[in-house]
């Protein structure tokens, strides 16, 4: 019988084998993690690693980043260096897919008018899709102002003017760049005197009214009739100073992309690059670092995060159900928790994967101006990876995210009142003791074991020690806790 059984058996494990090979390409594992993994399934609800400069968080999660490459996955990266496209180049060549990145920069051939791209109804835009995106940049742009200043009146009449004079342009020329939404708002009449000089008239606001308004037809648009009655009739009865003040707003987040390089890469009317092409396999690295770049730099980086999650929000996974990665280093800079909140809620269901590296809650506060906005923007994202770190605040919040374990402590006294006998000493009889046993509740991970953790170099033979959380999984190597640690080599 034994002849029979071997052939059986080779056969059951062949088909064993099918499955596990089936179960593995619906739900990948891509980054060892001790004895579990990290599946592609589970990066859709959204990773946040943390830790201190030099910690060897980039350097470790370098295996997920290639990891995610080798599965064919679009991405859009978001980079904080001048060493990052370089470092991103090396791992789409051991991918074998360095025919599919693309380096978003100044000196490059590749440009995204990003605003018409949003107003093209043809991939699903609208003005409404278009003036949500600038509603977005202007919050972030309202982070710079001081607290006294940030009055959400200005804020929110800002973003009406602009959704407004969207519409108007759009209407008139059948598309609208960045620079002509500048153009029309810096030559909007805030009085209504003013509207009655010559200088206005010759203005572009002056001519986009005149062609509006010789079109058949217009005031059956109500958007149109709208926009109209806003722009030449209630703004500029509103006040000089309160039309003055709406105006600076809207163009203080305009002009972000109307000046040099940046005007040039997303608002000059032209484009060969977009998202259409990280949802098609594209790996397009944004290198436009905000330490190199500042600002503008960290303007084209928030323009490209926001339209590629809304071409991906709005594409037809019948069509194409590729999984998308938007992966953000200093991802402070890139957070806009109102918008990346809604994001993950639906990340799942539209194959959309966030991963986030920042440094600590602190520089979180500091960045998007509110405690609770920095906290409900790390509880968001389910896969946490702690490496080393100082911050005291950071850690503490850590340590109690892991949980607590019962210990028992036992106290032991002894009676010393009794006087000194030198009979009980000599024949080692104790003085009469006590002991007590009680239960306490203490951290699982103490908050000083975050600043043990090994941060990678020749020092430590590039070995590179990190905690991982992650929200409802329980990990097998780690007695089924919620939360294992695991040591990465460092790539490179």
């Amino acid at each position: 019988m034994g002849w029979l059984l071997r052939p059986m058996g080779a056969l059951l494990g062949l088909i064993a084998s099918k499955d596990r090979s089936s179960s593995q390409s619906r739900d990948p594992p891509l980054l060892k993690l001790g004895a579990d993994f990290l599946t592609l399934h589970q990066l859709y609800e959204g990773v946040l690693a943390i830790g201190g400069t030099g910690s060897g968080k980039t350097s470790s999660l370098a295996h997920l980043m290639l990891a995610l490459m080798e599965q064919g996955v679009g991405m859009l990266i978001l980079t904080a260096k001048g060493t990052d496209y370089a470092d991103v180049a090396r791992l789409a060549r051991m991918a074998g897919r360095e025919m599919d990145l693309r380096r978003f920069a100044p000196g490059e051939r590749w440009k995204f008018d990003f605003l018409n791209y949003e107003l093209n109804r043809r991939r699903g835009g609208s003005v409404e899709s278009g003036s949500q995106l600038f509603s977005d940049l202007v919050d972030v742009a309202s982070r710079t102002q001081s607290s006294d200043s940030r009055d959400p009146f200005w804020t929110l009449a800002a973003n009406r003017l602009i959704r407004m004079a969207m519409y108007l342009c759009w209407w008139t020329f059948d598309e609208c760049s960045v620079s002509d939404l500048y153009v029309f708002i810096s030559s909007l009449a805030t009085s209504p005197d003013a509207m009655k000089t010559a200088e206005w008239s010759d203005g572009f606001a002056a001519k986009c009214r005149a062609a509006a308004w010789n079109t058949a037809g217009w005031m059956d648009d109500t958007d149109l009739h709208l926009a109209m009655q806003y722009c030449y009739d209630q703004f500029p009865r509103m006040g000089e100073k309160t039309s003055a003040g709406i105006v600076a707003t809207a163009l203080n987040a305009v002009s972000k992309f109307v000046h040099g390089d940046v005007q040039k890469l997303v608002a000059d009317g032209s484009t060969n690059l977009s998202p259409d092409d990280v949802l098609a396999g594209g790996i397009v690295v944004i290198d436009m670092p905000a330490l190199k770049y500042r600002e503008p730099g960290q303007f084209v980086q928030l323009v490209w995060k926001l339209s590629t999650i809304r071409a991906t929000l709005r594409r037809d996974l019948a069509m194409n159900s590729r999984p998308v990665c938007i992966w953000a280093d200093e991802a402070q800079l890139h957070a806009i928790p109102s918008v990346d909140s809604m994001t993950q809620a639906v990340a799942r269901s539209h194959r959309l994967i966030n991963v986030a590296i920042t440094q600590n809650l602190p520089l979180l506060y500091a960045t998007l101006k509110s405690r609770e906005d920095a906290i409900s923007w790390v509880s968001n994202l389910q896969t946490k990876l702690i490496f080393s770190n100082s911050d005291a605040e950071t850690n503490v919040y850590f340590s109690s995210l892991f949980g607590q374990s019962k210990q028992c402590l036992m106290n032991t006294s002894m009676d010393t009142t009794q006087p000194y006998s030198i009979v009980d000493d000599l024949f080692g009889i104790m003085p009469k003791a006590s002991v007590t046993m009680s239960e306490n509740w203490f951290p699982d991970v103490r908050p000083e074991e975050f600043t043990r953790l090994r941060k990678g170099g020749n020092d430590n033979r590039k070995l590179v020690d990190c905690f991982v959380f992650q929200g409802g999984r329980r990990f097998s190597g780690n007695g089924n806790r919620t939360w294992t640690k695991v040591t990465f080599k460092q790539m490179g």
